[in-house]
């Protein structure tokens, strides 16, 4: 009846991140919650096969895994409608959570998907917070999905004190400019500079991304590709930087300005490949 036929693309951010760091050989664990239903276990199936330690994914009876249904439009970009209510993500417990888990890692990633909601907020402040006293390096990506937030305001406070905790963090510019209440790009970038993230990465779409740091910044073009799907790359983009990031085995500070170059140049290509094809990790599984 000439109705759209939508088809099933496992992914989210977190996973979608994970899913690059694993393509590339990187040892990764999940921790998060799904429903114990279809959705749910066909994701951690996903993760498993992808070889990413799902010992921390909960399946919980009581609630259902939150779907997002991506709709392209003419230019193959995509646009979001949420199934959450409350949704199993939003739901995630402290008391579901391992902090030995954290003691194995060298970094932790979240992003502010998980931070819309409460109990899942306070669990994810909670873990971070007990990373960075351990010495662990802080990843962050704000994911800003408006529609998953009930108070635009409460969104922008949110994401912003995240922001803060992070020793990486990866922001879209539509992201930094809503979350500094900005409309000029250059206060907006004085404002992210003021808070001294060791090391910051923007993207600008089809426009490219680049890089500050303590001591360097740059822009870069972005590479010309048909693109079929746009979903996840921002997720990819991210976890290539990370992952080029682990191979140079140094501290950020230690980063010199060739490194940070080769980490954006070989992410922006790593993404904008994934943009040839549909999906989030089925983009992945296909580099």
């Amino acid at each position: 009846d000439e109705y759209p036929t939508l088809k099933a693309n496992p992914g989210g951010a977190p996973a979608n991140f994970l899913a690059c760091l694993a393509h590339f050989g990187k040892q990764v664990s999940f921790m998060g919650k799904v429903g114990n239903d279809y959705f749910g276990k066909t994701l951690k199936e996903t993760l498993v096969r992808l070889g990413i330690n799902c010992d921390g994914l909960v399946l919980a009876d009581d609630v259902t895994t939150t779907l997002a249904f991506v709709i392209l439009d003419e230019d193959n970009d995509r646009h979001f409608s949420f199934s959450r209510k409350p949704g199993a993500d939003s739901t995630l417990k402290l008391s579901e959570c391992s902090f030995e888990a954290i003691a194995d890692h060298e970094l932790i990633y979240y992003g502010g998907v998980g931070l819309s909601k409460n109990p899942t907020r306070s669990t994810i402040k909670t873990l971070i917070a007990h990373g960075k006293s351990k010495g662990k390096t802080i990843i962050y990506d704000p994911n800003l999905r408006q529609a998953l937030w009930d108070d635009l305001d409460e969104a922008r406070f949110e994401l912003l004190e995240a922001l803060k905790q992070a020793d990486i963090a990866k922001i879209s510019i539509e992201e930094l400019l809503f979350m500094f209440k900005e409309d000029d790009e250059a206060k907006a970038i004085a404002k992210l500079k003021a808070l001294s993230i060791p090391l910051t990465f923007i993207t600008y779409g089809a426009d490219g991304a680049g890089y500050i740091s303590k001591d360097y910044e740059a822009r870069f073009a972005g590479k010309s590709v048909e693109v079929k799907d746009t979903t996840g790359a921002g997720d990819i983009f991210f976890g290539s930087a990370i992952s080029t990031f682990l191979d140079k085995k140094k501290k950020i500070a230690a980063l010199t300005k060739d490194d940070l170059d080769d980490i954006v140049q070989k992410a922006i290509d790593v993404s904008a490949d994934s943009c040839q094809y549909l999906g989030g990790i089925s983009s992945i599984e296909k580099l």
